[in-house]
């Protein structure tokens, strides 16, 4: 019987996964786990540097590896894992995430705390120990008027202008959340089979968004927790292909704002916030275009 299943969507993940892999082997030794690496073609040494690393030792977990003949977005690849994970729990992980000694003790003693947890998250430290802001409120049509006006910027600690990116929130104390960072987080794979898989319309941005929302609605909590910790080197599969990303950022976006917005006068702003949307979008990736390229941003940590 599986404890946990590891789901880790990779795609060009060559310098970051062996890390990522070498610090699950380090705290799987109270489990039974697999491990489930799904990769969206990549087109370095990804899938190299993870079939060198296993098997590691007696105490490897069950691997098993999806090679994709096409990138299918994050949605794509985690379903896929979630439809073979047979853990009692179901952790997702970035490639580019290094949990620390005792995560799997103090994040499932956690879950057993309460059964209305549907996911926990972790605190996200940088490689330089600085709490990263890993949580947001749902976003709304406001959230954009106040990102587009700079009010957002402006009073980041406000709740009102300041909501979406929780500026209030200094990520040091428990709370039950709308939104943490997908990149790290546990689920019970019974309440995933309840709420549903990730909606794949959403193949990069908003998929998580929309999973805690729909977690949120059947009852369920989302909780963050300061005193379970995790390493993340944020950005480092998405600043790959940046003008694609801030593109597909920005149609999540519109898509969720359609999928939960839906009485007449919501699609009036619908529209208006895709015309919004769109034209930011574009202007985001003109001045990228026109921007001096920096040197020297690869990282390798194998």
């Amino acid at each position: 019987m599986v404890d946990i299943s590891i789901i880790i969507v990779t795609f060009n993940s060559a310098g970051v996964i062996k890390k990522c892999l070498s610090c699950i082997k380090n705290n799987i030794v109270s489990f039974n786990v697999e491990l489930i690496l799904i990769d969206n073609n990549s087109e370095d040494e990804t899938l190299t540097v993870v079939k060198n690393f296993f098997p590691i030792s007696q105490k490897s977990p069950t691997f098993r590896i999806i090679e994709n003949s096409k990138n299918i977005g994050y949605a794509g690849g985690v379903n896929q894992g979630l439809r073979i994970a047979s853990g009692d729990f179901i952790l997702l992980i970035n490639p580019d995430v290094f949990i620390t000694d005792g995560f799997f003790n103090r994040i499932i003693d956690f879950f057993n705390e309460s059964r209305d947890i549907g996911l926990v998250a972790p605190q996200h430290l940088s490689m330089e120990n600085k709490i990263i802001p890993s949580c947001r409120e749902f976003p709304d049509h406001l959230t954009l008027l106040w990102e587009i006006t700079g009010l957002s910027i402006l009073f980041k600690r406000s709740k009102i202008f300041g909501r979406w990116r929780m500026g209030y929130f200094d990520h040091k104390s428990k709370m039950e959340v709308d939104q943490p960072m997908a990149s790290c987080l546990m689920g019970r794979k019974k309440v995933i089979n309840e709420i549903g898989f990730m909606d794949e319309r959403f193949t990069m941005f908003f998929n998580d968004v929309d999973w805690c929302r729909r977690f949120k609605e059947n009852g369920y909590k989302v909780v963050f927790n300061p005193e379970i910790k995790i390493y993340h080197l944020v950005g480092h599969s998405v600043m790959q292909k940046r003008y694609s990303m801030i593109l597909h950022s920005h149609i999540a976006f519109f898509l969720y704002l359609q999928k939960y917005y839906k009485k007449w006068w919501h699609r009036i702003l619908n529209i208006l916030s895709g015309i919004i949307l769109f034209t930011t979008a574009f202007i985001r990736i003109a001045v990228l275009l026109f921007k001096p390229k920096r040197k020297g941003n690869s990282v390798n940590l194998n």
